[in-house]
C-alpha cells in the first residue's frame, strides 16, 4: 500500500473536534457539518489545517507547539477568523485550526508552507473533503 493510501485511511478514521463559542463540534470526512452553515465566511470556504508533524516526520511536542503558534500568527496577520481544533485517531492527537472564509487556493498555500500533506476542506455545511497539497489547484 502506498503512503498516500495509508494517510488517506488515517485521515478518514480521524475525528476532528472544533471548539466554537457554543461548545465542541465534530467534523468527520464525507459527513455533513450543519454547525458550519451559520459561521460567517463558511460559504466562501473553510479549512482545517495543522502545522504539526509534516509527514512523514514526527516532531517533538515543543516543536509542534512552536509551529502551530507560527501558523496562528500567520492566520492573524492575514486577518482570518479561526477556531482551535484537535484531530484524534486512537492514541494520535494533533492540534489544528478551523479557518473560515478561506479559499481553497489560500488554504493549500498555507498548508504547503508548513509542509503538510493534506487539509480538510469544505464550503458551508458541505461534507469535509481531504484535499492533498500536491494536487492541481
Amino acid at each position: 500500500m502506498k503512503a498516500r493510501e495509508r494517510y488517506h485511511r488515517v485521515f478518514e478514521r480521524t475525528t476532528y473536534t472544533v471548539w466554537l463559542d457554543d461548545g465542541a463540534h465534530r467534523i468527520r470526512v464525507d459527513a455533513p457539518n450543519a454547525f458550519l452553515k451559520g459561521l460567517p465566511g463558511s460559504k466562501r470556504g473553510w479549512a482545517l489545517i495543522t502545522a504539526h508533524n509534516p509527514l512523514p516526520k514526527v516532531l517533538s511536542a515543543e516543536e509542534n507547539q512552536r509551529r502551530n503558534e507560527a501558523l496562528a500568527a500567520l492566520l492573524d496577520h492575514k486577518g482570518y477568523h479561526y477556531f482551535p481544533a484537535l484531530g484524534q485517531a486512537n492514541d494520535w492527537r494533533e492540534e489544528s485550526f478551523l479557518i473560515v472564509g478561506i479559499t481553497l487556493d489560500d488554504a493549500l498555500h498555507i498548508a504547503r508552507s508548513f509542509g503538510q500533506v493534506a487539509i480538510l476542506w469544505g464550503k458551508g455545511d458541505s461534507p469535509a473533503q481531504i484535499v492533498y497539497t500536491d494536487e492541481e489547484e
